[in-house]
C-alpha cells in the first residue's frame, strides 16, 4: 500500500518516530462515510500536515466509495470496507475487524483513530489485540436510554467492554465527558475533551444573500428559515416541519428551505402535503458543500434529539445564521440562550416556532444575533484549535516528541 502523499508542511518538525527518525506518524482510521462523523474525520485528514502524519482510512457503510475518493484528493489514502451502519451484524462486523487488523499490520500503524460507536468498538478491539494505541472519538452516547431506548443497555455493555482496553476517548463536550464517567463507561483519566471546530474563514457571510436567494427561486427580501441535514429519526425533521408550519401562521412571509436526504424523506414529503405547506417549501437535495446555501438563510433550526457537537451548527453560525437549536448535548455548550441564538427543548415544535418568531421579530434583533453567533464561533470554535489539540494527542499516544518551532516566542 502506497502511503506517500502530497506534502502539507507546517513548519519545522523536531521529533523521533518509533524508529528514531523524523518520519510521519502512521495513523489508521475507521469511520462511517456520511454525515457529521465523516465530515469531522475529513477535517482531520485535511488539517493534519503530511510531513508529520500519514493517515490511512477504512471507509465504512454507505457512501464509502465517494468518501474514499474525497480523502484521497485531500492527500490521504483510503480503502472501502462494507459495514452495516444501523444494525449489529456479527459476521459483517467480524469482517471489518479482520480488514482493520490487516491494514494495521500492513502499514505498521502507530495509532488507531475510530469515529462512531460501531467503528469505535471495532477499532478499540483491534488496538487492544495488536497492542496499538487507540483513540475513540465519541460522536454520541448510545449507552443513554434517551438516545437508544431499550438498546442502550446493550450499547452500554459493549461500551464498558471497550472501555476495558483503556483506549483514549475523545469527548466532544464537557457534558459528554461527565455522562461517560457517571455511567461507568471509562475511567476519567482516559477521557479528553476536544470540542469541534470549523474553518471560520470559509463559512462567513459574503454579501451575496439576495442573489443566492434569487438563484434558489426565493424572494430576496423575505426572511428565510432553513434546515440542513440527514432525514433520520435522530435529526427529527418532522419536528422542524411542524414548527415551521406554526411559525408561518404568524409570519406568512417566512420562506422555508429544507436540504438533505435520508430514510425519513417520504414521510416528510407527506407531512408537508398534510400541513398544506408543500408549495411554500423549497426542498433541496443533500448538499455536499452547503456553504453557498447557508448564505441564503436568516434563521437555522436544528431539531435533533441528540448530538455530539454538530459541525453544521457551528458552520451556520459562522455564516451569520441565527441558530434555534434543541438544548441537547454539545449544542447547549455552544449557544448562550438569547445572546447568540436560542435553545429549545427537543420534540417541542411550539417552543421552536416561538424562538424562530422571536429571532425574526425585527431586523435589528436579527442582525444583533447574527453578529453574536459568528463572534461566538470565531472566538471559541475555530478549526485551528481543534486540530492543534488532536495533533498533540496523536503525537502523545504515538510516543513522539511534540513539534518545536524556532524563533522568537510570541508575547
Amino acid at each position: 500500500m502506497n502511503l506517500q502523499r502530497a506534502s502539507k508542511t507546517s513548519g519545522e518538525y523536531v521529533g523521533a518516530g518509533a524508529s528514531g527518525g523524523a518520519t510521519p506518524v502512521r495513523v489508521l482510521a475507521l469511520t462511517k462515510s456520511t454525515g457529521g462523523i465523516a465530515l469531522y474525520h475529513q477535517a482531520l485528514v485535511a488539517g493534519f500536515p503530511t510531513d508529520r502524519f500519514a493517515v490511512h482510512t477504512l471507509c465504512l457503510s454507505d457512501g464509502a466509495d465517494a468518501y474514499a475518493a474525497t480523502l484521497r484528493n485531500l492527500g490521504g489514502t483510503a480503502e472501502v470496507v462494507g459495514m452495516a451502519r444501523y444494525r449489529i451484524d456479527p459476521l459483517g462486523d467480524f469482517r471489518v475487524m479482520r480488514s482493520a487488523m490487516a491494514a494495521a499490520r500492513r502499514m505498521g500503524a502507530q495509532v488507531i483513530i475510530c469515529h462512531g460507536s460501531k467503528p469505535g468498538f471495532i477499532g478499540r478491539a483491534v488496538g487492544w489485540w495488536l497492542g496499538i494505541e487507540t483513540i475513540y472519538c465519541q460522536a454520541s452516547m448510545p449507552f443513554l436510554s434517551r438516545i437508544q431506548g431499550r438498546k442502550s443497555s446493550v450499547y452500554g455493555l459493549l461500551e464498558r467492554l471497550a472501555g476495558l482496553t483503556r483506549a483514549t476517548i475523545v469527548c466532544l463536550s464537557d457534558g459528554a465527558r461527565a455522562e461517560t464517567v457517571a455511567h461507568g463507561i471509562a475511567r476519567a483519566a482516559n477521557l479528553r475533551v476536544i470540542k469541534s471546530g470549523i474553518d471560520t474563514g470559509r463559512f462567513r457571510a459574503t454579501g451575496q444573500k439576495a442573489q443566492i436567494r434569487r438563484d434558489l427561486g426565493l424572494d430576496a427580501h423575505r426572511p428565510v428559515l432553513g434546515w440542513i441535514g440527514r432525514y433520520e429519526p435522530q435529526k427529527a425533521p418532522e419536528v422542524f416541519i411542524a414548527a415551521a408550519a406554526l411559525a408561518m401562521r404568524h409570519r406568512p412571509d417566512v420562506q422555508i428551505v429544507l436540504a438533505g436526504d435520508g430514510r425519513c424523506k417520504e414521510q416528510m414529503v407527506q407531512q408537508l402535503a398534510d400541513l398544506g405547506i408543500a408549495g411554500q417549501v423549497c426542498l433541496l437535495p443533500w448538499q455536499a458543500d452547503p456553504v453557498r446555501l447557508m448564505q441564503a438563510i436568516d434563521v437555522f433550526a436544528l431539531s435533533s434529539r441528540w448530538e455530539g457537537l454538530p459541525l453544521i451548527l457551528l458552520e451556520t453560525m459562522a455564516a451569520g445564521c441565527v441558530p434555534v437549536c434543541t438544548a441537547v448535548d454539545g449544542c447547549a455548550e455552544v449557544i448562550r440562550n438569547g445572546k447568540d441564538g436560542f435553545l429549545v427543548p427537543p420534540d417541542n415544535p411550539s417552543a421552536m416556532a416561538d424562538a424562530v418568531l422571536e429571532a425574526l421579530r425585527d431586523p435589528q434583533c436579527l442582525g444583533r444575533l447574527s453578529a453574536a453567533a459568528r463572534t461566538r464561533v470565531v472566538t471559541n470554535f475555530d478549526a485551528s484549535r481543534m486540530l492543534a489539540e488532536w495533533q498533540a494527542l496523536v503525537l502523545e499516544r504515538a510516543g513522539v516528541a511534540q513539534p518545536q518551532r524556532h524563533g522568537k516566542a510570541a508575547p
